[in-house]
């Protein structure tokens, strides 16, 4: 059961933090963008990739979705 509640927490955890941030583009912005749905979406993909087939360790997995996601924005600007 504690897993389960850990895994509850940090899942709206993340949500929460995908939420304000989208507010800030769409609310206070004004700016309607799909490109933040698509680089949660790259990092997500990226991270669960590399944590299943190289490493299951967060400070391998993290930096490199942060630089698959980062990588995607630097291509499309």
């Amino acid at each position: 059961m504690e897993a389960y509640l850990f895994n509850l927490v940090n899942l709206i955890a993340i949500y929460a933090i995908l939420a304000v941030t989208l507010n800030f583009v769409m609310g206070y912005a004004g700016i309607y963008s799909l490109a933040h749905a698509v680089f949660f979406g790259v990092g997500a993909y990226t991270g669960a990739w590399v944590a299943q087939n190289w490493s299951t360790s967060l400070f391998v997995t993290l930096p490199v979705a942060m630089l698959a996601s980062g990588g995607l924005s630097l291509m499309l600007a």
